[in-house]
């Protein structure tokens, strides 16, 4: 969710750390899927066409390097796909891969000539890839973490709706962000694991909906009470103002999700206090956000829920 603020905040030129991790645009599964579109766009991107190769199954470091060549060499992507596929000693898989990558390619390079919507591409060259069904196999935290990244990336994409204007962008905002800087002027992003034992004058908790927080994943059992701790955690972590905040409408994949509020809310004892008006957007139903305010007398009941 972080990529979101991320981008928002390069937007406005407003600094910004994000504490203990990555930024958006330096991550591993959003530099992968954007080489997809970078080769698209130029297919003589040696760099990028190497990235992509090392994803393919059965393409190791040696024939990824031999169509990067090809492609310094001066051929299009799809033609030193084939060179390296055409070579002697290329096992099936591999030549198999290379060609359907081939093919691919040819077909997002085909797709930005018409001017289709940088969101559905990157979808078409996520799924064509097998990218994304490798990332929806790894159960782990940090595969679910890099799934709902290249999740925010497709909502971007299809939002920004031109390749050009998404790469531009990337290109402008992957600086912008810090990792673990000390500048006392900046907006500091973290999980709310990084949050314990910090405080801070101002603090916003977002995504405090049923699908964010608590995560869906967690919707009872044990890892639903560590969750509801969590959220307590960061709520006494503001020492003057606190908002919390939630989407009615959450954008994933270019769609909107309506979401419910979370049901920590309640048990906090949070109170309403305004809508924000929301935008439409391509893939994204009409959002709203909410601000909320704790009662301070059902804190403690809810820190003993």
């Amino acid at each position: 969710m972080s990529g979101e603020f991320e981008r928002a905040l390069a937007r406005r030129g407003v600094p910004y750390e994000v504490v203990g991790s990555v930024s958006f645009w330096k991550r591993k599964e959003v530099k992968d899927a954007l080489a997809f579109l970078r080769v698209a766009v130029n297919p003589r991107d040696a760099v990028s066409l190497e990235r992509v190769c090392r994803l393919l199954p059965g393409v190791g470091e040696g024939r990824a390097k031999e169509a990067a060549g090809f492609c310094f060499g001066g051929l299009p992507a799809w033609d030193a796909l084939r060179e390296v596929a055409g070579k002697k000693g290329v096992r099936k898989k591999a030549r198999e891969a290379l060609l359907g990558l081939a093919g691919l390619l040819l077909a997002l390079e085909a797709g930005v000539r018409a001017g289709e919507n940088a969101g559905e591409l990157l979808r078409k060259a996520l799924e064509g890839s097998g990218y994304l069904a490798a990332l929806e196999r790894d159960a782990t935290e940090e595969g679910r973490e890099r799934l709902e990244n290249v999740a925010v990336l497709v909502s971007a994409a299809a939002e920004v709706g031109s390749v050009d204007e998404l790469l531009s962008r990337a290109a402008l905002e992957s600086g912008d962000g810090e990792e673990g800087g000390s500048r006392r002027d900046a907006v500091r992003l973290m999980t709310l694991h990084r949050a314990k034992g910090l405080e801070f004058p101002v603090v916003f908790l977002v995504g405090a909906e049923e699908g964010g927080l608590p995560d869906y994943r967690n919707a009872g059992g044990p890892p639903l009470e560590e969750e509801r701790r969590l959220f307590f955690v960061g709520m006494t972590r503001a020492m003057d103002f606190l908002y919390v905040t939630r989407a009615e409408c959450r954008g994933l994949w270019g769609r909107g999700q309506r979401r419910p509020p979370s049901r920590f809310i309640a048990e906090a004892g949070l109170e309403e206090v305004r809508a924000l008006p929301g935008r439409t957007a391509p893939g994204r139903a009409d959002c709203h956000g909410r601000l909320e305010r704790p009662d301070p007398r059902r804190l403690a009941a809810f820190r003993a829920v």
